[in-house]
């Protein structure tokens, strides 16, 4: 379920992993275009087909690390999403890539499979103001790279998921 508050939200995708909500979609469907990124989908494409379906004034563009056909609903990309450092590329070098520098995101969907700190963390602490360019993030936190072991106990540092929302 969503943890926002919008007076018109509509679920787009599959329940479970892979589908979002999203906010106010009648708005974008009056766009005359709109631009919608998601990173990690992992080959699973409900939120992006029924986003093209419900939008096909949208451009959307997939971004994994792995090889997957989206066919003519969205135009992928084989990247691997992080801070700008071991291979990875940041939101900034990806729409500079793509000469989108400048543009209106509307939509950011995000499930990076646990480099969603990273990124956030170059996305929201840098001076060129990128962050308010986009209209919705819709975000998938995983856990994994916050637990730790002590003492044969399952610890979490949840400082990071703290310091990720302080924007």
């Amino acid at each position: 379920e969503p943890t926002f508050s919008c007076r018109f939200e509509q679920r787009l995708g599959i329940n479970g992993d892979g589908g979002k909500w999203i906010c106010d979609p009648y708005r974008l469907k009056q766009s005359k275009s709109c631009l919608i990124y998601s990173l990690g989908p992992n080959g699973e494409f409900s939120f992006e087909n029924e986003t093209n379906r419900y939008l096909p004034n949208c451009d959307i563009h997939t971004f994994d690390m792995k090889e997957f056909n989206c066919t003519d609903i969205c135009t992928f990309h084989q990247v691997k999403i992080g801070d700008g450092t071991n291979g990875t590329k940041t939101l900034r070098m990806i729409m500079s890539d793509l000469n989108h520098t400048g543009r209106y995101l509307e939509i950011l969907k995000i499930d990076v499979e646990g480099s969603e700190y990273e990124f956030f963390d170059d996305l929201f602490n840098t001076t060129d103001h990128l962050s308010e360019n986009i209209s919705q993030i819709l975000v998938e936190i995983h856990l994994s790279k916050i637990m730790r072991t002590v003492n044969n106990a399952t610890v979490y540092d949840y400082y990071k998921i703290h310091d990720l929302f302080q924007l």
